[in-house]
């Protein structure tokens, strides 16, 4: 993890790239970049994940690893009872709270894998690409953690990516998982739609919807669809910044179009059953 600064000032440009953006998890190192969010099937996605989640004035949100807050901004449309956002770095936390502004609205810094909420305390949670890029134990472990401050009856939503068709050879999930590690330094494990459904089935949760579409590249031209003009060239500035992060983008970019034939976004709400009792 990042050492947290000890100064409460945050810079006016937001983020900035430095050696830190080639040490963390990639979609981390994104939004240290001053992108919000790796969103695998684009802003398109994460509307329909957060309107399938039904969110009205009686639920209680939190966000696993809200980025800069866009899609914070999409849930609050709906006027949430409350909203949490749980964000690993301090410094993106502050800027949340920018963001998200308002009674019984808060973001703050923990780990999604151990938040510190009461259990059963929440009726709606949601994250994107908080599972992709981890390895078993660590997935495993998130969606435990779900579970438990999830109330019976609520509803958790993911946006990550899936690998088809589910018929899909292990030789060929085992190269795309050795190409993310080699060439991305990331220890990624992607899964097919089967596969993410028996994940989320193991820890108690029952899948209601799954939705797939193709994965969008980590292109100029996608990035400021998803993330408007101003926001795309803050990106682009601080990515030329950094030789170091640039390289390991490019190389993210080119590993994912490599297998693009196999490789493409999905999008999951998954319930709490009623009366469920912990694990």
């Amino acid at each position: 993890m990042l050492p947290i600064p000890d100064s409460d000032t945050i810079p006016a440009s937001g983020l900035s790239a430095g050696p830190e953006a080639t040490e963390v998890p990639v979609p981390w190192a994104l939004t240290r970049l001053g992108r919000r969010v790796m969103r695998p099937g684009g802003m398109e996605m994460t509307r329909r994940m957060i309107d399938a989640l039904d969110i009205g004035p009686e639920d209680r949100v939190v966000e696993l690893a809200p980025g800069l807050g866009a899609a914070s901004r999409i849930a609050l449309e709906n006027q949430p009872m409350t909203f949490t956002g749980i964000e690993r770095d301090e410094v993106t936390a502050k800027l949340v709270r920018q963001v998200i502004r308002g009674a019984r609205r808060c973001c703050v810094h923990g780990a999604i894998a151990q938040t510190g909420l009461d259990a059963s305390s929440t009726s709606v949670a949601y994250g994107e690409s908080i599972l992709s890029f981890q390895n078993e134990g660590r997935q495993r472990a998130i969606l435990a953690e779900a579970f438990r401050f999830l109330q019976s009856g609520g509803r958790l939503g993911l946006h990550e990516i899936a690998l088809t068709p589910e018929y899909l050879e292990q030789s060929r999930k085992d190269r795309i998982a050795s190409d993310l590690l080699q060439n991305v330094d990331a220890e990624a494990r992607l899964l097919t739609c089967g596969e993410w459904l028996e994940m989320l089935r193991s820890v108690g949760l029952e899948v209601e919807i799954i939705e797939t579409a193709p994965l969008q590249s980590l292109t100029p031209l996608r990035l400021m669809r998803n993330e408007g003009l101003r926001d795309a060239l803050r990106v682009f500035t601080s990515v030329l910044r950094s030789p170091a992060a640039r390289k390991r983008f490019a190389a993210l970019r080119d590993t994912l179009s490599q297998h693009r034939d196999v490789v493409s976004s999905v999008f999951i709400v998954a319930q709490k059953p009623w009366f469920s009792g912990p694990l």
